[in-house]
């Protein structure tokens, strides 16, 4: 444990018709070690059972805290940093009002499942280096045949279990409604000097794998989407769908080329943002050059 001085840090949650997942959600977090001084969960419009859940929650926890939205589609896209960024205004918002002090912010999806000790070992981390200004822990998925291990770049933070620093969150905008908000997070704050990781022995649990909640043929071509929406270089979304070709799921890939096309096709809306932009013209693309040179994954 941490001593008598813990840090604290507020927790937002963004919740869509996730009822079977929710009571685990809730147990884990409840049970952490160092429990948010504030969790927001913020109910996208659910017609299930969500709110009566997160009702039962409220009055057994008063640290839980709930907004809920407009009942509507779920959506991957822009719509989810809209959800998100609901509950960090409204968390900001409160602590403001009734004098909460935080060190750290932090995002979990409804759909992950966390160890006891899954934020006292990530805030270590930040005790530990001075200049780490986001991280997350690994996550595995459940399959029929057990877990599986999603494998990702570890200086590339997760989006669905991630914790800033307060200051870093700040400097870097706070969470923006963008495509891809986890990307253009990881983005600014290395671009303002901070550093990003991905913590391999920190393991939170997901119920199915990333980018899969209106099915995987969708949650790709979103992806493509976002590549089109961010600027990426052509290059860059070349190699990335070769990458998802050579997977056992390789008509993802197609997926993932067809929402880049369609955005280039019918000359969709694009980032504004001259420091994303900058940075897919022309920095990401010298990054791409050297992790193939070093053959590390994209």
């Amino acid at each position: 444990m941490i001593g008598d001085n813990k840090p604290s840090y507020i927790l937002i949650t963004p919740s869509k018709n996730e009822e079977e997942n929710l009571p685990k959600l809730i147990e884990s977090v409840v049970n952490q070690t160092i429990i948010p001084s504030l969790w927001v969960i913020v109910d996208d419009g659910s017609t299930d059972n969500s709110s009566s859940i997160i009702k039962d929650a409220m009055k057994k926890h008063g640290y839980i805290r709930s907004i809920r939205l407009k009942e509507g589609s779920r959506d991957l896209g822009i719509h989810y940093a809209y959800v998100c960024k609901q509950g960090f205004d409204y968390a900001t918002k409160f602590c403001e009002n009734n004098d909460i002090n935080y060190n750290y912010v932090s995002l979990l999806d409804a759909d992950i499942q966390l160890g006891k000790s899954y934020f006292e070992k990530l805030i270590k981390e930040f005790e530990r280096n001075p200049k780490l200004g986001i991280a997350s822990g690994d996550i595995y998925y459940q399959t029929d045949d057990g877990l599986c291990w999603e494998k990702t770049r570890r200086d590339l933070p997760r989006g669905a279990n991630r914790i800033w620093r307060r200051i870093c969150f700040e400097e870097t905008e706070g969470f923006k409604i963008v495509h891809s908000p986890d990307t253009v997070s990881n983005i600014k704050a290395k671009l303002r000097g901070w550093e990003t990781k991905q913590f391999k022995d920190i393991i939170s649990i997901q119920t199915r794998p990333t980018s899969s909640a209106e099915g995987l043929w969708k949650g790709y071509k979103i992806k493509g989407e976002g590549a089109y929406y961010l600027r990426c270089h052509p290059l860059h979304v070349l190699l990335k769908g070769l990458k998802y070709l050579l997977q056992p799921r390789f008509y993802l890939s197609f997926a993932y080329f067809s929402g880049y096309l369609s955005g280039f096709i019918q000359r969709k809306r694009r980032i504004e943002d001259e420091e994303i932009k900058n940075y897919f013209r022309k920095q990401r693309l010298k990054e791409l050059v050297n992790i193939y040179l070093k053959n590390k994954k994209v």
